[in-house]
């Protein structure tokens, strides 16, 4: 009799655990599927504009380039993950490269400063990318410093502006054109849901 009390208390018990586990064990299922939901509608949208300075730039003056404007207008990478610029949620600026393109020999040791601005219509200009003191190391490429800024207002806008200011620390003998590669980590919402 005893042993039946017990078995009938242990089967309640136990099937009470039995609930909670399984809830707890759905609940875990439903987040990480949602995470899963998530990651189809992030990826990174790649940039890109080409700027020259000019032969004969003097050293320690500051030099602010025209504003580059850049179209964001039917970018399919949006349509190839199911979205829209209007859905997207968060953009940050991931990486930014200048990679020397002319002269085929040329390094970045001229440059001393240089800052990357973003803009857009009704939006104001904000700092995305800075380097100071850049050392002499003979590279062709550099890799800059970035803002952690939300970009999302200005990624849904059609195009964007560039605003680049640099300082070199000697006189360029000729002309040097850089290329420089946006890298934006975006997330948005899935297109119809």
């Amino acid at each position: 009799m005893i042993w039946f009390i017990f078995a009938k208390h242990f089967n309640c018990l136990k099937n009470k655990y039995m609930k909670k586990l399984s809830l707890l064990f759905m609940l875990v299922l439903a987040l990480n599927a949602c995470d899963k939901i998530d990651k189809l509608t992030q990826f990174d949208l790649h940039l890109d504009n080409t700027i020259t300075l000019p032969e004969g730039l003097p050293a320690n003056i500051p030099y602010k380039f025209n504003d580059i404007y850049i179209s964001l207008e039917d970018l399919s990478i949006f349509k190839d993950n199911n979205t829209t610029q209007e859905l997207i949620e968060e953009a940050k600026l991931k990486e930014l490269k200048l990679s020397i393109t002319a002269p085929p020999d040329g390094n970045f040791n001229f440059l001393k400063d240089l800052e990357i601005y973003l803009s857009a219509d009704n939006l104001p200009e904000i700092k995305i990318a800075w380097i100071y003191d850049h050392p002499d190391d003979n590279q062709n490429i550099l890799y800059m410093n970035l803002s952690d800024v939300d970009l999302t207002e200005y990624l849904k806008k059609d195009s964007i502006k560039i605003g680049v200011s640099a300082l070199t620390d000697e006189v360029l003998k000729e002309d040097y054109t850089i290329k420089i590669e946006y890298t934006f980590f975006i997330d948005a919402k899935i297109l119809g849901i």
